[in-house]
């Protein structure tokens, strides 16, 4: 689709976000909308009234806020029941988070939803008499909200977004029926590439399983599909080759051997990886480079060549990666536990064992609590894993890196093709709703009038 310019253009006055189209006005967001932080969390009090409560995963995982999400039951004062209640229009970003990219994650809400109210940790945007709720919701999906947001975040292990900086941000604004006009458009045309984005997860989905179960299988059953097996004393595991043993981890390997010690120099750089640098297909994917002296108080655990990390919190993300070929300076987080092999426990095979589906989900199953499951190293190294010989050990590992580097490939490739739809979804969005494209020749009538179209 070839789509054309306005025909005047003025500028904004700011670098970040260009020219903008002659007849377009320029404000701040808060004389365009009405921005309220959240002060409602997660508990509940005597005297306070009833209300199921919209979190940071509902909004930070969806597109959209409707209904049939199971909110969670919370409490909350008249004033923020009155402030804060879920209406047509509304766009709910997040303000605070583990990452700067993290910040102004947007949802909208289609329909209003009373009785349920905006939780902590989120800001309600309610867009004004002259401006598109959906139109709104478009902008902060654009680059130039994004970036802004993550320049303007504060924080050091933990980000947030001063009320200042949400509130100053310039947005070129056009009439209200263009701003109708470019939501209904990008709905339409997002809607095109979110199928094919679907298509693509849907086939990395099959690919993940596929390494996942080529790993699992070869792990607990071995190469040999002709050899006898005995059942094993852990569920979990179930039959395995008869010569192959059983031991718990602690058996077979060391679990965090070394740690920086608290007198380290103040200026001693370190490359840190924390839990959301690493994840399961993919090894660890990013390091930060830090100086001891401001780095978090978690950066402390020492990984080396051979190594395994396996992350003990947040279980469920499934953050474990083998350590190869690693800096000197690699370090940790305390969130993981370091796993290093013994004599009758091959690095190459260790690697594998550890990221089975039976080991995965026996990790999970044993982690306690329910928004922070967590496994201490004691339980983790209590947790049983089957050995077959060191000969055996190797051919596995052979095989399997053959195997997963094919399929690595492939996932590879789907990756890159994912992330070149994401770039065009959002470049779309951001040429259209800065006036770089103009996409009024590309709207039907059909084109709601509503402020509270849903998204496609």
């Amino acid at each position: 689709m070839s789509l054309q310019t306005y025909s005047q253009y003025v500028s904004s006055g700011f670098e970040w976000l260009g020219d903008i189209p002659a007849h377009w006005a320029l404000k701040r967001l808060k004389y365009a909308c009405t921005v309220v932080p959240s002060n409602v969390d997660k508990k509940s009090r005597d005297g306070e009234v009833a209300v199921r409560l919209c979190n940071y995963t509902d909004v930070y995982y969806s597109e959209q806020i409707l209904a049939n999400v199971n909110f969670m039951p919370a409490t909350a004062t008249a004033g923020q029941i009155e402030r804060l209640t879920l209406q047509a229009g509304d766009t709910l970003i997040t303000k605070d988070s583990e990452t700067a990219a993290d910040i102004a994650i947007a949802a909208y809400v289609p329909q209003s939803l009373p009785g349920v109210v905006c939780g902590y940790h989120l800001a309600v945007v309610r867009p004004g008499v002259e401006q598109d709720g959906l139109f709104i919701k478009r902008l902060f999906d654009s680059h130039y909200l994004k970036s802004y947001f993550e320049v303007s975040a504060r924080g050091l292990t933990r980000f947030g977004l001063p009320q200042y900086a949400l509130d100053n941000v310039a947005v070129a604004f056009p009439t209200l029926a263009e701003q109708r006009a470019i939501a209904f458009f990008l709905n339409r045309e997002t809607g095109k590439i979110d199928e094919l984005i679907a298509q693509q997860e849907k086939l990395l989905k099959l690919l993940a399983e596929k390494r996942q179960a080529t790993i699992s299988k070869a792990v607990t059953h071995g190469l040999d599909h002709k050899v006898s097996t005995k059942l094993s004393e852990h569920d979990f595991v179930g039959s395995i080759p008869s010569h192959w043993c059983i031991y718990p981890i602690k058996a077979v390997a060391t679990i965090n051997d070394e740690s920086l010690p608290e007198d380290t120099e103040p200026d001693f750089e370190l490359s840190y990886v924390d839990i959301g640098n690493v994840s399961l297909n993919r090894g660890i994917e990013g390091t930060e480079v830090l100086n001891f002296a401001e780095a978090p108080s978690r950066a402390r655990r020492i990984a080396r060549h051979g190594d395994v990390i396996i992350s003990t919190v947040r279980t469920y993300l499934k953050a474990i990666a083998p350590i190869v070929n690693p800096p000197s300076n690699l370090i940790v987080s305390t969130g993981f536990a370091v796993i290093r092999p013994k004599q009758n426990l091959s690095s190459a095979f260790a690697k594998y064992a550890m990221q089975s589906a039976a080991f995965i989900d026996e990790i999970i199953s044993k982690s306690t609590g329910v928004s922070y499951p967590a496994i201490n190293a004691s339980d983790l190294g209590r947790m049983a894993l089957p050995i077959p010989p060191l000969d055996e050990q190797a051919a596995i590992s052979a095989f399997l890196d053959n195997t997963t580097k094919a399929l690595d490939a492939l996932i590879k490739i789907q990756n890159r093709a994912n992330h070149l739809l994401k770039e065009r979804r959002t470049a779309l969005i951001s040429a259209a709703v800065t006036g770089k494209i103009d996409v009024r020749d590309y709207v039907d009538d059909e084109a709601p009038a509503m402020n509270a179209a849903p998204i496609a």
